[in-house]
């Protein structure tokens, strides 16, 4: 008989996470193993964590369990510590998605000195107003305005930079062409589960075996309102969102997916490239 999916819900005094899984062996908190053990129907577990305690999913597979075991990540309170660990892992190639005013890459510029080369990835332009109802896609003069803002911005590091003003889709088959592969990518372009997910699937290839996958905003459609992060760039509804594109490509590929613990809201989301 099919198992059915496992949901559980992560409480603690500020806010309530809930998670729709597949096929979900075991859940890890905080270094602490909880095994899974499903019997006729599906679940719904609630787990009281306290304020400190990092999330992390992870799905069996025959193919992880061959490779070579990964250095366990460290939990991350906020997207800001992860530039910290880019650092002490001596990473050197970066990718950006979804960049505007360039705060977040300046910080990581700023902190991970290891880095030699950060791609940023950004159309600065309008998109359709119909299916794209986020508060970043604002008028094509703002975008211009942003543009020149993230230049000046990351001015001190123009040696270390890259831009491409282009889908991201674009920008990925560019980079594939050029046989570039890199060791962080950071998805924070539209929001809706299709771009999120076309941004995951063609990005993946292009992270070295033991790199990060990361991204902004782990949310679904019903947390972001008045925004309307369901509807895809083809009219197709999907209220599931981001959350639902990196739950959908953790399970499907067996990997272990990692939440930052102190942000209340638009929570970073991260998983790590297994060795084979």
């Amino acid at each position: 008989m099919p198992r059915k999916p496992l949901s559980f819900s992560i409480k603690n005094s500020e806010s309530t996470r809930r998670l729709s899984l597949g096929h979900v062996a075991l859940i890890v908190v905080m270094g602490v193993c909880y095994v899974v053990n499903q019997g006729g129907g599906g679940y719904d577990l609630t787990y009281l964590v306290a304020r400190r305690t990092s999330i992390t999913t992870a799905v069996t597979s025959d193919a992880a369990a061959s490779c070579p075991p990964l250095k366990p990540l460290p939990p991350i309170k906020g997207r800001n510590e992860i530039a910290l660990f880019l650092q002490e892992m001596n990473f050197t190639h970066g990718i950006e998605i979804g960049v505007q005013r360039g705060n977040f890459a300046a910080h990581n510029l700023g902190t991970w000195t290891a880095c030699q080369n950060y791609k940023l990835v950004d159309l600065w332009a309008q998109q359709n107003l119909e299916t794209y109802k986020d508060v970043a896609n604002v008028n094509n003069q703002q975008h211009e305005n942003f543009y020149q803002e993230t230049q000046n911005r990351l001015s001190p590091w123009k040696h270390k930079t890259e831009y491409y003003r282009m889908m991201s889709v674009d920008a990925a088959k560019y980079t594939a062409k050029q046989e570039m592969q890199v060791d962080f990518v950071y998805v924070d372009a539209r929001h809706d589960y299709c771009g999120c997910k076309e941004d995951i699937e063609n990005y993946w290839p292009l992270i070295k075996p033991g790199g990060i996958l990361a991204g902004h905003d782990f949310m679904h459609n019903d947390e972001v309102r008045p925004q309307d992060w369901s509807i895809c760039s083809d009219g197709s509804i999907h209220p599931e969102a981001v959350k639902g594109a990196v739950m959908e490509f953790a399970n499907k590929h067996g990997l272990p997916l990692h939440l930052t613990y102190r942000e209340p809201k638009w929570n970073s989301w991260w998983m790590q490239k297994p060795l084979c």
